[in-house]
């Protein structure tokens, strides 16, 4: 699906306004783009960069690396070892250690398609901005309907309801692929 601007939640062609006016594009996608040491601090530093739509800096430091399951354990230890973890007996600190917290996402992976839908895809997630800018939408209000048998002393109840969240806004997200 699509945002606002016409292209996916997390796209290298964002348009520097969501009436899509400018020249230039804005990027929260890295394609090709393996969890590494390296590229998450890319990543990091590229959502620090970020600038709102009159191109003024925006206050958006990652809180969250969301992964699948196949990324745990190199997630856990780029955000949980002190010193380089892929150096033995390095002395070298870890830059991203601490910064991050690290929810595993059982049910993202191969069964869903486009950027996000890998076992190797990876997302850094600012929340503040994220409980900003998604919106949750009830779509049809919750409705109930009830059948009684009185002779058989029966009350069957059933409800219904749909709900979906819609991102107003991309910046909160930056999505990387392997």
């Amino acid at each position: 699906s699509t945002m606002a601007d016409t292209v996916a939640l997390c796209s290298g062609s964002h348009p520097p306004n969501p009436q899509g006016s400018g020249v230039a594009t804005r990027s929260n996608y890295s394609p090709s783009f393996a969890l590494t040491l390296a590229n998450l601090q890319t990543a990091y530093t590229n959502m620090l960069k970020t600038r709102g739509d009159q191109g003024i800096p925006v206050y958006n430091k990652a809180d969250l690396l969301c992964i699948p399951v196949d990324l745990w354990t190199t997630a856990f230890g780029l955000v949980n070892s002190e010193f380089d973890p892929f150096i033995s007996g390095s002395n070298v600190r870890n830059p991203m250690y601490g910064k991050v917290q690290v929810p595993v996402l059982r049910y993202v992976g191969t069964d869903v398609s486009g950027p996000g839908g890998t076992d190797t895809s990876w997302w850094l997630v600012n929340t503040d901005r994220a409980k900003r800018f998604v919106h949750w939408y009830n779509s049809v209000p919750l409705e109930f309907q009830t059948s009684a048998d009185f002779d058989a002393q029966v009350l069957k109840t059933a409800s219904y309801a749909a709900w979906s969240l819609r991102p107003h806004y991309w910046d909160w997200i930056y999505g990387c692929t392997a």
